[in-house]
This record gives structure tokens, sequence and C-alpha cells, in this order.
């Protein structure tokens, strides 16, 4: 299905675990949707944490949204971190 803004398709968790699993991925981390905390998991009950959507323009075009990055150690552990145009903070998962 078309996604609302024409410039991509919407999918479901079906669609992730499937891609995931054809290719041998534990999570797929995306970004180019605006997030107001900077970052978000989409998941299942089976599969927690299996998408995430970043997004690192804190305060875009005006909003009051944080922006976020990710950092992967040499054991694939991540941790995030996040910052707005008054604060910043990391958050370990």
């Amino acid at each position: 299905m078309m996604s609302d803004h024409g410039a991509g398709y919407k999918f479901g968790p079906d669609v992730v675990e499937r891609f995931c699993k054809k290719h041998s991925l534990d999570i797929i981390v995306r970004g180019n949707q605006c997030m107001h905390d900077g970052y978000k998991f989409f998941s299942t009950k089976d599969h927690p944490r299996r998408l995430v959507t970043l997004w690192s323009a804190a305060g875009y075009d005006q909003w009051d949204n944080a922006g976020a990055w990710m950092m992967i150690d040499e054991h694939l552990m991540t941790t995030f971190g996040v910052g707005s145009l008054s604060r910043t903070t990391s958050i370990g998962t």
C-alpha cells in the first residue's frame, strides 16, 4: 500500500519479519521520518525491537522534536543518544 505522502510503501510487522529472516537481520534501522523523541521502535509481540526509526535533526523545520543517534559497540550492543536544541542525554538498551 502506498504511503500517505506517496513517496514509499506502508507495510506491517509480517513484512518486517520476512525481510529480517530472508536477509539474516536482527534489526532494521531506518530514517527519513521525523520522530518527536528522536527515535522510535516499531515491534510485534513476538519480535520486539525489529525496526527502529532514527531522526537526527533536532528542531526540524521549527518543530519541537529531538534528534537521535545510535551507537553500536563491538558486541553489537546499542546505545541511543538523544538531543534537542536545549538538552542532550544517552539511553542504553
